[in-house]
């Protein structure tokens, strides 16, 4: 048996997981609104700004990236599920292997594309 001392309550844990997505949701909207604050700054430019804007533009260009690539993600957990039912189903047609082959294609062209990004 164990004691009641070792017991951990389970409203603490999720407390902490409530918490934790607060202030992650907290951090992203603090980003956001630095995000706007230097876009606005645009119109004084002076050095610092110069720079900034430059590290701003190259943020959005990864949340970009980040954006397809999840995307990219995405679609290649749909298409392995897909097949997979497929397989498992038997009804393996010819148009519907020419099909998995055309979005497999795709998402194997949006690879290289994310990749040249680089």
């Amino acid at each position: 048996m164990v004691s009641s001392v070792q017991v951990a309550l389970p409203a603490l844990h999720i407390d902490l997981g409530i918490f934790y997505k607060l202030f992650t949701m907290l951090e992203k909207n603090c980003h956001k609104l630095d995000v706007r604050m230097a876009v606005n700054s645009d119109h004084h430019p002076t050095q610092a700004a110069s720079t900034y804007s430059q590290y701003i533009q190259k943020i959005q260009e990864a949340e970009k990236q980040e954006h397809l690539a999840e995307q990219l993600k995405q679609t290649a957990s749909t298409t392995q599920e897909q097949l997979t039912w497929l397989l498992l189903s038997g009804n393996v047609t010819q148009p519907a292997a020419a099909n998995f082959r055309y979005i497999i294609k795709q998402a194997l062209e949006k690879a290289i594309q994310l990749v040249a990004m680089m």
